[in-house]
C-alpha cells in the first residue's frame, strides 16, 4: 500500500517567511533528479513572528516544512533511514525563529530523488491540464499501481511532482519513531 506524504493542518507552519534567501539559489526541488551545480549551505530560513490569534501559524516546530525547499526534521530523516529509504540528498539548514533567537540547526532541505510515474491513469479521476499526464495532472482521485513504482519506498509522483508517495513501510517507521505531526492520506481519498 502506497500513501501520500502530508502534514496535520494543525501542524501547519505558516510561519516560513517569504522573503527569506532560502530559495536564492534557483534549484528546483521537486523535479526528483540529482543536483548537477554545488548547493551553497547551510541554506539559511527564517520564520514569520508567531501570532497565537493566526489560525494557521504553529509554535511548534514540525517534523516537515513543506514548501519552495523541502525541509525534514533530522528525527523524520532517521525515521525514513530506518525504513530503507535511500534515496534523498541532504543539505545542511539553519532556520531563524524571530521568538527565541534560535538558530535551529536539526533540519535538512531534502530532494527526493526519483520521479516515477505510478498512477494508474485508467482508473484515477484527474484533469490533464496540457495533453501530457506528467508534472501537473489535478487528481480527485488518485489510483497508484502498485506494479510501476519499481519497489521505491519513497518519490515524486511524475504525473503531479508536488505529490510525495510513501510505502506502508515508511509510514509504519515514522509512527514507530514517534512523530505524531504528519498525515499518510490514502491516494484515492485525497484531491491533489
Amino acid at each position: 500500500m502506497y500513501y501520500v506524504l502530508g502534514r496535520l493542518y494543525s501542524a501547519n507552519p505558516a510561519r516560513i517567511d517569504d522573503k527569506s534567501s532560502y530559495d536564492d539559489q534557483g534549484i528546483w526541488w521537486d523535479d526528483g533528479q540529482v543536483f548537477t551545480r554545488p548547493i551553497k549551505t547551510p541554506i539559511e530560513v527564517r520564520l514569520k513572528p508567531y501570532e497565537s490569534s493566526n489560525p494557521d501559524m504553529s509554535p511548534a516546530m514540525p517534523s516537515l516544512f513543506k514548501g519552495i525547499v523541502p525541509l525534514y526534521s533530522d528525527a523524520l530523516l532517521v525515521a525514513l533511514r530506518s525504513a530503507g529509504v535511500d534515496n534523498l540528498d541532504t543539505y545542511a539548514v539553519r532556520i531563524h525563529d524571530p521568538d527565541t533567537g534560535k538558530w535551529h540547526t536539526n533540519y535538512k532541505a531534502v530532494n527526493v530523488i526519483g520521479m516515477v510515474s505510478a498512477a494508474d491513469m485508467a482508473k484515477s479521476v484527474a484533469t490533464v491540464h496540457d495533453g501530457i499526464p506528467l508534472i501537473d495532472v489535478s487528481f480527485d482521485r488518485l489510483v497508484i499501481d502498485p506494479k510501476k513504482t519499481h519497489g521505491f519506498l519513497m518519490f515524486r509522483l511524475a504525473e503531479n511532482n508536488s505529490a510525495v508517495i510513501v510505502h506502508e513501510r515508511v509510514k509504519q517507521a515514522v509512527i514507530a519513531a514517534g512523530i505524531h505531526d504528519l498525515e499518510f492520506f490514502k491516494p484515492e481519498n485525497i484531491a491533489l
